[in-house]
């Protein structure tokens, strides 16, 4: 795999500081990544980190320009537990 440059050189990717595989299979799908696990998840309020009692507990101010509150946690608040 190669290209002729202007000159009459030729080079390939490989030599130009390229990589074998395209940069789109380099990069890992996030939707087949591990789920994660309860102590994975991290709470912030305002950009400080919190627990969760604190997270739930703190409402944000209407009409601010704060932050506010910000989860990886996709289930904060235990809607969607299983019986």
């Amino acid at each position: 795999m190669g290209f002729k440059l202007q000159s009459g050189n030729t080079s390939s990717f490989k030599t130009m500081g390229g990589s074998e595989k395209s940069p789109a299979k380099q990069y890992e799908n996030p939707s087949n990544s591990k789920k994660e696990t309860p102590g994975q998840y991290w709470y912030k309020i305002n950009g400080k980190p919190t627990t969760k009692a604190e997270y739930i507990k703190y409402q944000n101010k209407p009409g601010g320009d704060e932050p506010g509150k910000q989860t990886n946690d996709p289930d904060v608040y235990g809607r969607n537990k299983t019986k």
